[in-house]
């Protein structure tokens, strides 16, 4: 009869513990707000001619230049 009671008791111990209801140690997995955040911009690649490479290797910040470079072509294109 001892060791039934043990039994039962053990098994009610372990139902707490089945593998649907493991809790989980926070371990793998994809995580909320994890990794980079997104700025909301488009990498862009392009091969520079001859010219346009000399220009850009003398220029300290090429990404702002760039990007000024065009919007200043937008704006007086007409």
């Amino acid at each position: 009869m001892a060791k039934i009671v043990k039994y039962l008791e053990m098994l009610n111990n372990l139902e707490g513990n089945l593998p649907s209801e493991v809790k989980k140690d926070g371990r793998g997995g994809a995580r909320p707000n994890a990794g980079r955040k997104k700025k909301g911009v488009k990498y862009y690649g392009f091969r520079a001619t001859e010219e346009v490479f000399e220009i850009l290797e003398n220029v300290p910040d090429k990404t702002a230049y760039i990007c000024n470079a065009i919007l200043f072509y937008e704006k007086y294109k007409k």
